[in-house]
């Protein structure tokens, strides 16, 4: 996005963002976790009748829901049967104990604006390094019946996760250590497995935990393990997701090292080497362009 855009939001006078000056955001961005403010809890758009309708114009596969009880360790296909259908599952969300993950929301008509405002306030509030760093910006709706459990998980984006009804407790295990989370379990993440990161409850106590409410706002740095719980009450939030250049980077040498892995090799980790994490990229690119079109190398 023009840095133009960014100084025409940092203008606007109706910002999202409210509570923490934009130095906070800049100097901990993707470092540290830290509580904002906002002011999505007084948007309509986001009680529960306009979501459900949100939902029957979602495309066919792109959400996600569990329903029945989960644990901090569960995987993310634990109670993914379906015993209830999308719509089924968001109307008695008060009793049946699911989640409900709505994805894409920057491409519905409806909330598209907000979505894009959104984007724009916190790329200007966070900085032109973050800027940058941007390569796509999306929006997912979470909504979960009281005292469910989200699963220990690590994501690869900046998320900017808006409590906008109820409450919620997230606890984020940041800056790890390799003990915590070893590159092992990193890559196994960047190579296809969603449950990569595996929780260990002795570390627990290690976790900084934030307890939110609506209007209260939290921000989970990209490969931060966090897990969260429901309070007493039905929950909705906005995760506001930043893919990053510099997280598709590594991404990708982890992804290589998985497959040098594979033939018994033992690769270093990304970051580490600079010069050998080109030489995979480099050496990539050219399998890449050598290949035939029809098979491409990812």
């Amino acid at each position: 996005m023009p840095d133009g855009k960014w100084e025409r939001a940092a203008m606007r006078s109706d910002s999202t963002l409210l509570g923490v000056n934009s130095g906070t955001f800049e100097s901990r961005v993707n470092c540290l976790s830290f509580l904002f403010f906002h002011d999505l809890n007084n948007y309509p758009l986001f009680e529960l009748e306009s979501l459900i309708e949100l939902a029957k114009r979602t495309a066919p596969g792109q959400n996600y829901w569990s329903n029945g009880t989960v644990n901090v360790a569960d995987s993310w296909a634990a109670r993914t049967e379906h015993h209830m259908s999308l719509s089924d599952t968001l109307r008695n969300i008060e009793m049946n104990d699911s989640l409900v993950v709505l994805k894409g929301m920057e491409q519905d008509e409806m909330y598209r604006p907000t979505l894009d405002r959104l984007f724009e306030n916190i790329g200007c509030m966070c900085g032109p390094h973050f800027r940058q760093d941007v390569e796509h910006s999306r929006g997912t709706l979470l909504i979960a019946s009281p005292r469910r459990i989200t699963s220990y998980h690590i994501d690869a984006d900046s998320n900017f996760l808006l409590q906008i009804r109820g409450g919620k407790a997230i606890h984020v295990f940041e800056m790890p250590d390799r003990r915590l989370l070893p590159a092992s379990q990193v890559e196994r993440f960047f190579s296809g497995d969603l449950n990569g990161a595996v929780f260990s409850s002795p570390r627990q106590d290690e976790a900084k935990s934030y307890s939110l409410r609506g209007g209260w706002g939290v921000h989970i740095p990209p490969l931060t393990p966090h897990w969260a719980q429901v309070q007493d009450s039905v929950s909705i939030a906005l995760s506001v997701n930043f893919d990053l250049h510099s997280i598709r980077r590594m991404r990708t040498v982890y992804r290589i090292n998985h497959r040098l892995r594979r033939l018994g090799l033992s690769p270093r980790e990304p970051g580490i080497s600079r010069w050998r994490d080109d030489l995979k990229l480099g050496a990539r690119e050219i399998v890449r362009r050598l290949r035939p079109s029809n098979r491409p190398y990812e």
